[in-house]
């Protein structure tokens, strides 16, 4: 199965290759990584499921347990932002991987992505028969491109072949080399109650602004027909221009709670 990302990138499970498909006819490729097993098992999991939210046990197990890793949420955060760092060098600029916090990540759903049947054709490298102007002596006129000009392109493909693969290379040595921990849960913090269920933010929010998080979180709710069950906890992610009543990300999930810090299942939705 291939995948086309954002309508310029070509990622093809079977290799691990991601491909810069430029808009150029005159050439196919500007840019390749090739990913490691690992991060090529990750990906190919989260957009099989684009749009939807795999939580992170479920990563775990069939990304590592599965072939014998050991797993660890450290482990996962770094693949997950190498992976983000290769798409952010290959120029997409929005987030490609969702973090939704306490449950998983989600290939977001704002990136188009569609199934191609087979690889785009490359263009052969032999040069093309230009077209001939006869000038009224008879003698035909070449309407080719100088050489010199293919010589220079393909050095810059060279570069910034080069370039993408020396920025792989150190963003690996990077992440890997990293030993700051992540923890399995971020910090929470208690906005209110709506019904029996308590509502947790993950930043401090001054008391004038709780009560907008709650209506905030009530109308998520409502419109995704959720709705708050016994034992439950709720968890609310906002962006910050959604308080000054403007359109923005919300994240609301209804985790049902096993002890203090597992949850057996939550129910999400996010909009955007």
């Amino acid at each position: 199965m291939i995948y086309r990302i954002s309508h310029s990138i070509i990622y093809t499970p079977d290799d691990g290759s991601i491909k810069l498909i430029s808009d150029d006819p005159s050439y196919f490729s500007t840019g390749e990584i090739t990913l490691a097993p690992t991060a090529n098992r990750l990906l190919s999991l989260l957009i099989a499921h684009h749009g939807s939210i795999l939580q992170r046990d479920e990563l775990l197990e069939q990304v590592w347990d599965a072939h014998g890793l050991k797993a660890s949420n450290n482990s996962l955060n770094q693949y997950v932002s190498m992976l983000r760092r290769n798409f952010a060098d290959l120029g997409i600029e929005e987030v490609v991987i969702v973090t939704i916090p306490t449950v998983g990540f989600m290939f977001s759903k704002d990136i188009d992505v569609s199934i191609e049947s087979s690889l785009p054709i490359e263009p052969s490298t032999a040069e093309k028969a230009a077209p001939e102007i006869i000038t009224d002596t008879g003698e035909a006129l070449s309407t080719a491109a100088p050489k010199s000009k293919a010589v220079v392109k393909n050095k810059w493909q060279k570069f910034i072949i080069s370039a993408l693969v020396f920025l792989t290379i150190a963003n690996g040595i990077y992440y890997f080399l990293s030993v700051t921990p992540h923890p399995s849960f971020e910090s929470r913090y208690l906005v209110g109650k709506i019904d029996s269920c308590p509502v947790y933010s993950f930043y401090h929010t001054d008391r004038t602004n709780r009560d907008k998080l709650l209506a905030l979180a009530n109308d998520s709710l409502k419109n995704s027909d959720l709705s708050c069950r016994l034992g439950s906890d709720i968890y609310l992610k906002v962006g910050d221009s959604a308080l000054q009543g403007k359109k923005a990300m919300i994240f609301v999930s209804i985790c049902e709670q096993i002890n203090d810090d597992k949850y057996s299942s939550c129910h999400s939705n996010y909009t955007n």
